[in-house]
């Protein structure tokens, strides 16, 4: 009686795949999960940085609005409580309606404390009588200026730049203002910077 024989396959005949292809298999789809990976974080990155630039700028032109729409009807100007300077801080009156007003509508003060603008206003009935005050009321935030950029810069009558530190007394004549905001913003290296030139009702 003869036993059947079993033919084993040929070895070419095997399926599947060696450690070696597996290996550069996983390290292709690791390399590609890095770079998408990096795609994706550098992304995420750029809008962030471009919301933050966007609410940065959206808040600096609101306030430098803000002050330059008060500057427009400023005058008697006087000086900020030191130890503030006229480059740093502005104070001035504006004038109440009507030709028999004894006393101004209000006195504004803006003033850059640390990184922050802030806002001080006193409002006057027609009888002079304080009406409403705040104090340091925020107006800004995060704000970067230095010597070299001064919030306000003033100039006179000849369109000249007033020199706040040697002749501050010639301050209260100024015709006009340069508001300048710097601001920093998150995912930045550089700052925003906005600047508005104002008219000044004072000596007008």
């Amino acid at each position: 009686m003869t036993m059947p024989t079993t033919r084993r396959p040929d070895a070419g005949d095997e399926s599947g795949f060696s450690l070696v292809e597996l290996m550069v298999v996983m390290m292709i789809m690791m390399i590609v999960t890095f770079i998408l990976f990096g795609f994706l974080d550098s992304t995420t990155r750029l809008t962030a940085r471009q919301a933050n630039r966007t609410e940065a700028e959206n808040a600096a032109n609101l306030a430098l609005r803000r002050v330059s729409e008060d500057l427009r009807s400023a005058t008697f100007i006087t000086a900020c409580p030191s130890p503030a300077t006229y480059a740093s801080c502005i104070k001035f009156s504006v004038p109440a309606q009507g030709p028999n007003a004894s006393c101004p509508e209000r006195t504004v003060t803006y003033q850059l404390s640390g990184s922050v603008l802030e806002e001080t206003q006193i409002s006057y009935s027609s009888s002079c009588a304080v009406t409403t005050t705040y104090n340091g009321a925020t107006v800004l935030s995060s704000m970067v200026n230095d010597s070299s950029h001064p919030l306000f810069t003033y100039y006179n009558s000849s369109q000249s730049q007033i020199d706040v530190v040697n002749d501050p007394s010639a301050v209260p004549a100024a015709v006009a203002a340069l508001v300048t905001v710097q601001v920093s913003y998150t995912g930045a290296s550089s700052v925003l910077t906005l600047s508005n030139f104002v008219a000044l009702r004072n000596n007008r």
